[in-house]
């Protein structure tokens, strides 16, 4: 199972406004992270298992269990 960090690790900011919806699946207003930021901190912690939609001002960022 993975878990959206929001805390501050290494040299990444935390997200701020995450909330999980079901297991991988979270949601976090966009204006709290801008898609730019939302993409490297998902590439830095989850490199090629994540997904992202956008939609009414809230992004839903889906991460896949690492194998």
């Amino acid at each position: 199972m993975s878990r959206l960090s929001t805390s501050k690790t290494q040299n990444h900011p935390p997200i701020k406004g995450v909330e999980e919806v079901t297991d991988g699946v979270y949601t976090v207003p966009a204006s709290r992270v801008t898609s730019a930021e939302l993409k490297q901190y998902l590439d830095t912690r989850y490199s090629g298992r994540w997904a992202v939609q956008l939609k009414r001002d809230l992004f839903r960022i889906t991460i896949t269990p690492s194998a």
